[in-house]
């Protein structure tokens, strides 16, 4: 490696002391045992772990950014709670472990497809059928729902 004379613990002139500052701070210095500073030039490569280890408070900072930036992205993005579909058909399974199929029919689905006829508008048709511990139920609507 290629480094440049600043050497000195203290560095006695203002433009040497101006030097290791700006070094310091744009991330170009690395620290050289206990005598000093030194300025790294284009021969030497930093890896990702000496700068993560070189610069706890940029990581930190940049981490702490992104998770900023990503939380704001994320409340931005829209979400319909009742998104648009323009499919005229409802399908309703009701599950009732043990019970038979004449029971599902009798008890649950009669009632719903009376309760169904009579609250929602626009339905052509209501298919039931009814299996051992499964009932299915499906509506179809004249027109699509908006």
């Amino acid at each position: 490696r290629r480094h440049l004379a600043l050497m000195a613990p203290l560095p006695s002139s203002a433009a040497a002391l101006a030097a290791l500052a700006t070094a310091a701070l744009a991330g170009c210095g690395e620290r050289h045992g206990n005598t000093g500073w030194r300025l790294r030039t284009k021969g030497s490569r930093m890896k990702l772990g000496d700068f993560v280890l070189k610069h706890p408070y940029t990581v930190a900072a940049g981490v702490i950014l992104v998770c900023i930036l990503g939380i704001g992205a994320a409340m931005r993005m829209p979400i319909d709670i009742f998104p648009e579909i323009n499919i005229p058909v409802v399908s309703v399974v009701w599950t009732y472990n043990g019970m038979s199929a004449q029971d599902i029919q009798n008890r649950i689905l009669t009632l719903h497809e009376r309760q169904l006829a009579s609250l929602v508008d626009d339905i052509s048709r209501i298919e039931a059928t009814s299996y051992e511990g499964v009932g299915v139920e499906r509506s179809t609507c004249t027109k699509a729902p908006t």
